[in-house]
């Protein structure tokens, strides 16, 4: 083969694959905490930040001539945007769980099938009262209902009837389910009261309530988004489980049964930390809310908590836009990453008491579930002396969790339908300019945002600038320059201009970190060590120190291993002698080692 034809490969391999340690685990997640701004006058406001969007009344078609006793408009009117809202499939779930697996043509013929219920039971009870006051609440939407038995599945049913029975009961279920969840929305419609759904943090959903009498009343909102990221800390041993002796020669079967053995122990054991799920995310946001908002804040009306998603919220706060409150956003910051993470601690601990892992002994075969994980296996004593003892014991897994500022962001509503709006902080002057209706009035308002949003006190206490001041190039296709945020020496912001020359926006990347173990996006509020009971078990053997046997019967496993040893030697010697190829000594060994029962059946073999 000449030289020019040998593969040649040019160039170094590079550095090999590293693991990073720093990435975080899928349970990072992220929050938000809505901050209402009060202290804004009424006059500060435009006519467009007044009257913007549509009354909820008008939206659903609800009218009251006194100010209570609020009814439908017409039987015709009736609020199917509370089915619009839902919009898809997984948000129904949450609140009608037989649509789970549905097809959504059927979902859809269902939906169909409830409205046409509804309304027919409406159109009768206002023919027969002339109005549709209360109608809500004097009337039983009838559905149809398979009762014919023959319908049913028999033995000598086909399988294509069997779907078939089984897809039209399901269809009703749905449908009593649609207008049950309905009925449910317009209940206290009378008193002016409209349940309308709203997404959970979790991804579920759930009812919230709007009051249609309540006014326009223009709100600006400080949105925080935080994160919760976590770590793969130390990996330990962790409480026994089981212990359990074999008497020496003993054997038995062992089944090892985790947590996942059920979807209500799953339901109940889950975390946000290593196991997310629907249940465990709405664990954590009720804990959130329950313990970082006061009950005043909590029970406060206002329609805008339906278009803010505030139930898909860790929470919300208040703080004032007055000059002499300007440290309070900061403060409450801080209180309320505490609150978290003690909110992450207890619901974490929740979760791990949950987490039962069970060893057990038996001679009959375990039966799992789908959703179960049984393992068994057989164990047997080889020990003739001494007994052997197993220790079952779970396996805890530590995680470093941070909880930190990711970004801030600035929203607006009057709390009518479709006046929600959330920008950035680069839409910050835009915004207020729509909103505010004098230019010293926008100035106030924007010195006293930034004021209250510019600075974050991390964990340590310090005092971390999240703002920088972004000064655009020519054209605006470039980034000039980017640099810190700074108030001027009467401590107040300059006031962004409308043409995007420079804006504020939050600093990229880690912030104030240093050189963290596991540096994450903005600024660390609070940090900790979690640990969770896994669904793994590790099992150590003792041998027990004092022997079973008498003297005898020691005796006998000394001879015993004696014997195996002088077998073993004469083995060791006649291949030595077949080796050598010593006939006379090969004759001596068969005269003495072979007996003559041995050599005949040699023989006869042969």
């Amino acid at each position: 083969m000449s030289e020019s034809s040998i593969i040649k490969f040019d160039g170094s391999g590079g550095a090999g694959d590293s693991i990073n340690l720093s990435v975080p685990l899928p349970s990072s997640h992220t929050g938000r905490r809505i901050i209402i701004l009060e202290d804004i006058a009424d006059s500060a406001w435009s006519t467009e930040a007044k009257n913007a969007g549509t009354d909820y009344a008008d939206e659903y078609g609800v009218e009251s001539e006194t100010g209570s006793d609020y009814q439908l408009q017409t039987e015709s009117a009736l609020p199917w945007s509370f089915f619009d809202r839902l919009q898809n499939q997984d948000n129904y779930q949450g609140l009608v769980p037989e649509v789970r697996g549905l097809p959504s043509s059927e979902l859809t013929s269902a939906l169909q099938a409830a409205k046409t219920s509804i309304l027919d039971s409406a159109t009768s009870y206002s023919n027969k009262t002339g109005d549709l006051k209360n109608w809500h609440t004097n009337i039983e939407v009838q559905l149809p209902t398979p009762t014919d038995t023959t319908t049913f599945p028999t033995a000598a049913t086909s399988k294509t009837a069997i779907a078939s029975t089984t897809k039209a009961v399901t269809s009703v279920s749905v449908q009593r389910s649609l207008v049950q969840l309905f009925m449910r929305s317009v209940s206290d419609l009378s008193k002016g009261i409209l349940y309308l759904p709203c997404a959970t943090w979790g991804g579920g959903t759930t009812l919230v309530e709007v009051n249609l009498s309540e006014t326009s009343q223009p709100r600006l909102f400080i949105i925080q988004v935080l994160g919760i990221s976590s770590f793969l800390g130390d990996y330990g041993v962790g409480k026994t489980v089981k212990t359990f002796t074999l008497l020496p020669g003993e054997e038995t079967k062992i089944s090892t049964r985790t947590w996942r053995a059920t979807q209500d122990s799953i339901s109940t054991s889950s975390s946000i930390i290593d196991s997310y799920d629907e249940s465990s995310a709405d664990r954590f946001a009720d804990t959130v809310q329950t313990e970082t908002t006061d009950t005043a804040t909590q029970t406060e009306s206002g329609n805008w908590k339906v278009e803010g998603e505030v139930s898909a919220s860790w929470g919300w706060g208040k703080a004032s836009v007055s000059g002499s409150k300007t440290g309070e956003s900061s403060s409450s910051t801080e209180e309320f990453a505490k609150a978290v993470n003690e909110a992450v601690t207890e619901h974490t601990s929740d979760a791990s008491s949950h987490r039962e892992n069970t060893v057990t002994s038996s001679s009959e075969s375990s039966v799992s579930s789908e959703d179960e994980t049984v393992i068994e296996r057989t164990i047997k004593n080889i020990n003739v002396k001494r007994v052997l003892n197993f220790v079952f014991r779970e396996l805890n897994q530590m995680y470093s969790t941070k909880i930190h500022l990711k970004d801030i962001k600035i929203a607006f509503s009057n709390g009518r339908v479709g006046t929600w709006r959330e920008v950035p902080l680069s839409g910050l002057a835009e915004l207020l300019n729509d909103l505010i209706a004098t230019e010293a009035d926008r100035s106030s308002v924007t010195q006293a945002i930034l004021s209250q949003i510019a600075v974050i006190f991390n964990v340590n206490g310090d005092p971390v600038n999240v703002l920088e001041r972004v000064t655009m190039g020519p054209c605006g296709v470039t980034i000039k320059s980017a640099t810190p945020a700074k108030p001027g020496d009467n401590c107040v912001y300059d006031v962004p201009p409308l043409d995007m020359s420079w804006y504020y926006r939050f600093k990229r990347g880690p912030l104030a970190q240093g050189k963290a173990d596991h540096p994450v996006d903005g600024v660390v509020l609070q940090e900790s060590d979690q640990v969770l009971r896994t669904d793994s078990v590790i099992v150590d053997a003792l041998l027990g120190t004092n022997d079973a046997l008498d003297q005898y019967s020691a005796d006998l496993q000394t001879e015993t291993i004696r014997e195996k040893k002088l077998a073993n030697d004469r083995e060791e010697l006649a291949q030595q002698l077949v080796s050598s190829g010593d006939s006379t000594k090969a004759t001596i060994f068969q005269e003495l080692f072979v007996s003559p029962e041995e050599e005949t059946e040699s023989e006869t073999t042969t």
